[in-house]
């Protein structure tokens, strides 16, 4: 949202119908009465209000990639037509304009993709190099979650500037073919599972819409894009994330709380659909927010591992937790710096990663649940921690990449008489 100079309107961009297409409205402060700045069936957005009053500044893709555009304007209302001041706006979010007309933004130049190596059944360790599996893709990308056949490769492609909605992508590992879907809403996706028959994928979204902060648990057909709300049991909980159901039929959850002093505390919870009973599993103290350091469910559906810091959390994990879902006991291992486990598909073994020194890098290591000494796999990432492990346990999804942005400056783009 951006005031106009002299204070007596406000000018913004929203979604509406299309999370893909969104037009810049016009506020009078005085009246609130809203009209139309800006419609076009192109995905338009407000940068700036140019500081003679006479011109508002707006990003749109409407000649086929995203690039700022130019309108003038009076009392609100537009002049005449706008015209392109600066093509190829990839990336970018604006900061604003200075009293002389120069107008400042970031470019964020970070990419993260989705990489696939190799992992060798005898000796649990990498061999050859891994591959950028979205490496055609202009977007970042990140996840992934093996079908049960290991021949399909499904992750999210996150959101830009030049679209406002999380996609899913379910990519051949046979022959690259893509396809993309989105649940038509903007917010934040995460592809936590496929169904058995390999026909579907559970997906978890977040509406930015939604003033409790919860979620929804989605099943997305992934030959038809059909999608479907499974189910969104626990409203009004902050930071709630389904895990994979079980196949008994119940969903899992972790779910935090926060008290008076802002300390979190942290609990898995197994939740029947059909009695809306509620099992709390495991329940941390009040303390730090990184308690919980990544968490998986066992292909049985028998076990949850995750990472554990009581009370101090940071990046270092005390210990690997095995948590039985029907009920029990936890089993601690006394295994230090354990982050996002990940089963192997025998539930005999598990993948985990630790922080190395100089970070953001991790490197992944590989434990027997029977006895042994952890050993590295001869794999690490930047920025994001995750492994997946497809059904045959000799390869290994997970993200990777850095970050950054750039800020620059567009000048001398105003007409000469609006200049100052």
């Amino acid at each position: 949202m951006t005031f106009s100079p002299d204070g007596r309107y406000v000018a913004y961009h929203y979604w509406a119908e299309e999370p893909e297409n969104s037009d810049v409205y016009v506020l009078d402060v005085s009246t609130g009465e809203e009209h139309v700045l800006i419609e076009h069936p192109a995905d338009d957005r407000m940068l700036g209000w140019a500081p003679d009053g006479r011109h508002v500044l707006f990003q749109s893709d409407r000649s086929g990639t995203p690039g700022a555009w130019l309108l003038p304007v009076a009392d609100g209302r537009a002049t005449g037509a706008p015209w392109l001041v600066k093509p190829d706006m990839w990336r970018t979010v604006g900061v604003g304009f200075t009293r002389d007309g120069r107008y400042f933004y970031k470019v964020t130049t970070e990419r993260r993709d989705v990489y696939v190596a190799n992992l060798d059944p005898q000796t649990q360790s990498i061999v050859g190099t891994p591959t950028a599996v979205s490496a055609r893709s202009p977007f970042n990308t990140s996840g992934g979650s093996w079908s049960p056949d290991g021949r399909h490769l499904a992750y999210r492609r996150e959101r830009d500037q030049t679209s406002p909605v999380d996609k899913v992508v379910v990519q051949s590992l046979e022959t690259g073919d893509v396809k993309e879907f989105d649940l038509g809403v903007p917010g934040w996706i995460s592809v936590h599972s496929w169904t058995a028959d390999g026909r579907a994928l559970v997906i978890v979204a977040s509406n930015p819409n939604d003033r409790d902060n919860r979620v929804a648990l989605y099943r997305l057909d992934v030959q038809t894009g059909r999608k479907q709300i499974l189910s969104n049991p626990l409203p009004n909980v902050p930071l709630t994330h389904p895990l994979p159901p079980p196949d008994n039929g119940s969903l899992l959850y972790l779910l935090s709380e926060e008290n008076d002093e802002g300390q979190a505390a942290f609990r898995f919870v197994r939740y029947d659909p059909a009695t809306g009973d509620s099992t709390v599993l495991f329940k941390t103290p009040f303390g730090a927010w990184g308690q919980i350091m990544g968490f998986d469910v066992s292909p049985d559906g028998r076990t949850i591992a995750f990472g554990y810091a009581p009370v101090t959390g940071g990046p270092q994990g005390k210990s690997l937790v095995l948590l039985p879902i029907s009920g029990g006991p936890p089993q601690e291992l006394p295994i230090e710096g354990v982050i996002m486990p990940a089963w192997m598909p025998d539930a005999r073994a598990l993948l985990f990663q630790r922080f190395a020194a100089g970070g953001p890098v991790w490197e992944a290591w590989y434990v027997e649940l029977a006895g042994g000494e952890p050993h590295p796999i001869g794999l690490t990432t930047h920025g994001t921690p995750g492994l997946h492990v497809d059904p045959s346990g000799r390869r290994i999804a997970y993200t990777s990449g850095r970050s950054g942005s750039e800020l620059w400056v567009m000048e001398n783009f105003l007409p000469e008489g609006s200049r100052r």
